[in-house]
C-alpha cells in the first residue's frame, strides 16, 4: 500500500527500537497498542472514515467547526493528534510539547554539563525547574536588541554547557568577554505526522533562523543544525539523531537512550489521553 511504502522511506531516518518501544512496553495495554497502529495506517476512527464507511455526517471534525478560523476542517488521525483548533485539544498538544521538552532538559541537566546555562521555553516561570535561567533569552546576551524583540525570539531550549548557571543569575552579570570561546546550542522541540519528520525538520530550522543570526552578530558561537531540532511523532516516532545528540551535550549513552524510552512512551500515553478526550466530546451524551 502506499502508506507501507512511505513508512518505509521514513525508517531511514527513525530510531527503529525507541520508535516502537510501546509494542513491548508492559505498562501499555492493548486498547492503546491498538490505537496507536490503527493511527500509523490511516486507521485510527474520525468523521472522514465515518462518512467514508456509510455512516453519515460531512467529513469534518465534529469539535473545532466553530473553532478554527478557516471554517470547518476536514477530519483525519492526524487531525485529532495534533491538527485540532478545540482549545481542550489544543491544550494537551502544548502540554505534550512541554512535556517532552522537560525530559530533553532534565536530561541535560543530570549530564556532564549540568552546571552550564540554560533558558527553556516550556510551561510558567513559577514552575521551572532551579537549574533553568528562565523562560527568555536575557538581554545581556543580545545587547543590540530591545526587550521586546527578544521576547520574539524563543526558543525551545538555549543551553551554554561552558556559562556556569549560577553567574548568569547575578542580577549585575553583563556576559562574559570571549563570547565566541561558548557555544549556544539551540534545541527545539515540535511533534508532527509520523511521516513528516523531513517536512518539519525544515520548518524549525527556518524558525530559529533570525535567533541564530542576532547571536552570532552578539559575537556568539552558535550551534544550530538538523541534529539540534527533535521532531517527534504524533504516535512515538523519534528520529535516530536524538540520543547521539545528548550524548553529544555531555549526556551519559544509558541517560540518553532512557531520554528516549521516556520520550517515547509519554508521547504514545498522550495519545491515548488525546484519543479519549475526543471521543467523549464527540459522543457528549454517552
Amino acid at each position: 500500500t502506499i502508506l507501507t511504502d512511505k513508512w518505509r522511506d521514513a525508517s531511514t531516518n527513525l530510531d527503529p527500537k525507541h520508535s516502537n518501544g510501546y509494542l513491548t512496553a508492559t505498562g501499555t495495554g492493548h486498547w492503546l497498542k491498538l490505537q496507536i497502529l490503527k493511527a500509523r495506517y490511516g486507521l485510527l476512527y474520525n468523521a472522514k472514515l465515518k462518512k467514508l464507511y456509510g455512516r453519515g455526517g460531512d467529513g469534518n471534525c465534529p469539535i473545532c467547526r466553530t473553532c478554527s478560523k478557516e471554517g470547518p476542517i476536514t477530519d483525519s488521525g492526524a487531525h485529532i493528534l495534533g491538527g485540532c483548533a478545540h482549545p481542550t485539544m489544543k491544550g494537551m498538544y502544548i502540554n505534550r510539547h512541554n512535556q517532552a521538552t522537560r525530559l530533553i532538559a532534565e536530561c541535560l541537566h543530570n549530564g556532564r554539563h549540568g552546571g552550564g546555562l540554560m533558558i527553556m521555553d516550556a510551561g510558567k516561570t513559577d514552575n521551572l525547574p532551579q537549574y533553568c535561567h528562565g523562560t527568555r533569552i536575557p538581554g545581556w546576551m543580545l545587547p543590540h536588541l530591545t526587550k521586546e524583540e527578544i521576547s520574539c525570539l524563543r526558543p525551545d531550549i538555549l543551553f551554554i554547557p561552558t556559562l556556569a548557571l549560577w553567574k548568569t543569575k547575578n542580577r549585575h552579570y553583563r556576559g562574559p568577554q570571549d563570547k565566541k570561546q561558548h557555544v549556544a546550542y539551540i534545541i527545539e522541540v515540535g511533534y508532527t505526522g509520523d511521516l513528516q519528520h523531513t517536512e518539519k525538520l525544515k520548518q524549525k530550522m527556518e524558525q530559529h533562523a533570525k535567533l541564530k543570526e542576532e547571536l552570532t552578530k552578539a559575537g556568539w558561537t552558535v550551534c544550530y543544525n538538523d541534529a539540534q531540532i527533535v521532531t517527534l511523532g504524533a504516535t512515538g516516532t523519534l528520529p535516530k539523531s536524538l540520543t547521539p545528540m545528548l550524548c553529544q551535550l555531555g549526556v551519559h549513552p544509558e541517560q540518553a537512550l532512557r531520554t528516549s524510552q521516556n520520550i517515547h512512551q509519554q508521547t504514545v500515553d498522550m495519545a491515548g489521553t488525546i484519543i479519549r478526550t475526543r471521543r467523549v466530546m464527540e459522543n457528549p451524551n454517552k
